[in-house]
């Protein structure tokens, strides 16, 4: 096969035109100038923001690695995801553990429903957490609850209540959310803390809705006047004027805080799918020439476009199945023929012979291929990348 690669002309790909629209630095200017004149009007550090959202692997790993705290839905955990969690306790990581009751909740108007969270298994994932830590005092998990049901809410506390015991003994913190009912506030409040051993009660944390539907502004405040909580939670909130009027009138009160900024930052024309997409674009320019991946602390990849060429043969007896079944879609044979061919040293002939002896479409074949590997392993890193960076700025 005489591919391009041995004539005398340089191997040179087109350079990269990145348009207007795809110019992250500039967007994240923006992004940072418009912060800095809203800090001017509000204390960054009033609550402490727990960021939601992050429900693939590259995501959760981009957010640890921004060292901030994460709130997490147990039923969008893997196992690994688990680990990573456990791992980032151990390190004094916060975490939030969600039990999905909002989820539920809002699956269920929206399909006019009746499903019931299965909180045995909640608990289960709650439990594999919390005893994988060291001590696990920067971990909160959500009692059990069902959204907008007062009394079947607080009788579910009662009934989890031995399986709740251990994870305190752990050192986790439990957020107990409170809901609009017959009772007020302050008598679930009450309720709340005498089901929970005295010994546990600097480990509760006060969950508080802030959609105005659920609970209104004033019967919040009212309540905070008035029980002056040690700890409080605004579910699904990021820094608003309800927070802030809720540190003037209980000023002793730990605030925090959770949001799905992320997911507010995917799409055409947002910055972190315009940062990713922009430096993934960039990385394989840079890679195909075997030159270090921009802004991720690695050289490259295995073999840049050249060494590829060069060992083919080696690539095909040596590389993952998954990457040869991919290959082999790419030239529509099977996996079993590349490898004859392969053993049989007649690789590149047999190539050849898919493309009715045209070299260069072979080659172009093996181009496609050789980028579309580079994107599905570079891809998952920038976007880890991007989500540290945004985190860290603040931006997630």
């Amino acid at each position: 096969m005489q591919y391009p690669l041995f004539d005398t002309t340089p191997q040179i790909r087109a350079p990269l035109q990145i348009s207007a629209g795809d110019d992250w630095q500039g967007q994240l200017q923006n992004i940072e100038t418009n912060r800095k004149q809203i800090t001017l009007i509000n204390d960054d550090n009033l609550s402490s923001l727990y960021r939601s959202g992050a429900s693939s692997k590259s995501d959760l790993i981009g957010l640890i690695n921004a060292n901030v705290p994460i709130c997490v839905n147990m039923f969008d955990t893997s196992a690994l995801g688990r680990e990573l969690l456990i791992e980032y306790a151990n390190r004094n990581g916060q975490l939030l553990l969600d039990s999905g009751a909002f989820r539920v909740f809002k699956y269920n108007l929206k399909h006019s429903l009746s499903n019931t969270l299965d909180f045995q298994r909640v608990f289960e994932r709650y439990a594999e957490i919390i005893n994988g830590c060291f001590s696990a005092g920067t971990v909160i998990f959500v009692a059990p609850d069902v959204v907008g049901e007062q009394a079947h809410s607080l009788s579910l506390l009662l009934k989890y209540i031995e399986q709740i015991k251990p994870l305190l003994a752990k050192g986790a913190s439990i957020m107990i959310p409170l809901q609009n009912g017959p009772e007020t506030l302050t008598e679930c409040y009450d309720f709340a803390v005498s089901v929970i051993p005295v010994q546990y009660h600097h480990q509760i944390v006060i969950g508080l809705p802030s959609n105005a539907e659920a609970l209104s502004a004033s019967d919040i405040i009212s309540f905070l006047k008035l029980t002056q909580p040690i700890r409080v939670h605004f579910l699904g909130s990021s820094e608003s004027q309800l927070i802030h009027h809720a540190k003037y009138v209980s000023p002793g009160t730990e605030l925090s805080c959770d949001s799905t900024r992320l997911r507010k930052l995917l799409g055409e024309g947002k910055i972190l799918t315009t940062m990713h997409r922009s430096i993934v674009d960039t990385a394989i320019e840079t890679v195909w020439s075997g030159s270090n991946v921009p802004y991720l602390e690695e050289s490259g990849i295995r073999f840049d476009f050249t060494e590829f060429l060069g060992n083919l043969d080696d690539f095909v007896s040596h590389c993952y199945n998954n990457e040869l079944k991919r290959l082999a879609v790419t030239f529509g044979c099977s996996t079993t023929d590349l490898k004859n061919a392969c053993d049989n040293d007649a690789l590149h002939e047999y190539l050849d012979s898919l493309n009715f002896g045209y070299a260069d479409l072979s080659y172009h074949l093996l181009y496609q291929f050789h980028e579309a590997e580079c994107r599905r392993l570079l891809s998952p890193k920038i976007r880890q990348y991007s989500v540290t960076t945004l985190a860290k700025l603040g931006v997630i």
